[in-house]
């Protein structure tokens, strides 16, 4: 939990520092954002992914999926951005329920028609969040499984069986809470099922009441009434707006071969291409930023030395093994004998092993070659 949370701090971060120009957006606003414009193609490996009845695909891991700044921060822009509609709450209950026993392998189906307060001020057309409010009273709670169908399909694991939990004090109006039909026009069966997943014989309880609350708004939001479009990942991530164009736009992996064939580029400022891209360095503050990172690539424990004014005619002395070294650290991050040493030990996994992972690292490592080569 404390890595997810660490997680959103920094999401939030991220969001917030690109809206200081937007006072008027509200939290609600910043959910639909996100919700909105969140990629589940980077995770679509993962199991557990469903397209809900609004078109969102939606995971109980990961949630609506990757977090988009571009495409979130696009969209907020105040010039086209219509705030969400005001917030609506429609409670639905039977006052008629009888409690419902039961039982070891047993089961309690509740089918929950309703019309989400249709003709009233609090009628609720597309959901936000979804909360099950119930008492259930079991000899041991962990055992139970509770699940939540939509009407419009969705079904949702609002309680998943725990088998440390071994508390007999069940569930006293208890709160159940899901995003995962957010979107959905609510108006039809609902179906909510209580599981005992266990098989203890000794084991027996009943369901005393419930109470279904829609939370969402009675008209639709203006940036939900076209479908949700997704973007393939690998669209994203060769978008290269807004990044300098180099002279090679081929497909060749640098390898060590590569490096040390490759001559070193003129100095001279009619160098051709290279020449030009050295013109828009200013005083090769930018080479001796990439320099410094790709020194602490090395050795994470050595803090990165701040490099000497060099007079224009110094040059820098680095090894092309070095560079090579740098390549196969970049290339192979989960086939270090010692992941506690690895510079990429939160990312050693077969998702970080990735083609797109190592691609971009790829084209990075030769950018930092090509940098400190103008500056040779």
């Amino acid at each position: 939990h404390l890595h997810l949370q660490g997680n959103f701090i920094l999401s939030l971060k991220d969001i917030l520092g690109h809206f200081p120009s937007s006072p008027n957006l509200t939290w609600r606003d910043m959910q639909h954002l996100v919700v909105w414009t969140s990629e589940y193609d980077p995770l679509a490996n993962n199991p557990g992914w469903k397209k809900n009845g609004a078109g969102l695909m939606v995971n109980s891991r990961f949630g609506f999926g990757l977090l988009n700044a571009k495409a979130l921060v696009d969209l907020a822009d105040p010039r086209t951005w219509s705030s969400v509609p005001e917030k609506k709450e429609c409670v639905v209950k039977d006052n008629d329920f009888e409690p419902r026993a039961l039982k070891a392998n047993g089961e309690v189906i509740i089918e929950i028609p309703t019309r989400a307060c249709e003709g009233q001020e609090n009628a609720i057309k597309s959901l936000e969040h979804v909360q099950f409010e119930a008492t259930i009273e079991y000899s041991r709670r962990g055992d139970l499984h509770v699940t939540l169908t939509s009407a419009a399909g969705t079904s949702t694991v609002l309680l998943a069986e725990r088998e440390r939990d071994t508390s007999p004090n069940g569930f006293k109006n208890w709160d159940f809470m899901s995003v995962h039909t957010w979107g959905e026009n609510p108006i039809g069966t609902w179906t909510l099922r209580i599981t005992d997943m266990s098989g203890r014989l000794e084991n027996e309880g009943r369901i005393v009441n419930w109470k279904l609350i829609l939370h969402g708004t009675s008209s639709q939001p203006e940036h939900t009434k076209q479908p949700r479009v997704y973007t393939s990942y690998n669209t994203v991530q060769n978008d290269r707006r807004g990044v300098e164009k180099t002279a090679d736009s081929g497909e060749e992996h640098p390898t060590q071969e590569n490096l040390i064939k490759k001559p070193l580029a003129s100095k001279s400022p009619s160098g051709g291409s290279m020449g030009g891209r050295r013109d828009q360095l200013a005083d090769g503050a930018h080479s001796e930023a990439m320099l410094r990172l790709l020194q602490s690539a090395f050795s994470k424990n050595s803090p990165p030395q701040q490099s000497p004014k060099k007079s224009p005619s110094a040059k820098l002395n680095i090894p092309y093994e070095n560079f090579y070294e740098a390549l196969e650290k970049l290339n192979k991050p989960s086939q270090l004998k010692d992941s506690e040493d690895s510079l990429y030990t939160d990312y050693v996994d077969v998702f970080y092993n990735t083609k797109p992972y190592k691609h971009r690292d790829d084209r990075l490592l030769q950018a930092l070659v090509d940098i400190l080569r103008e500056e040779n």
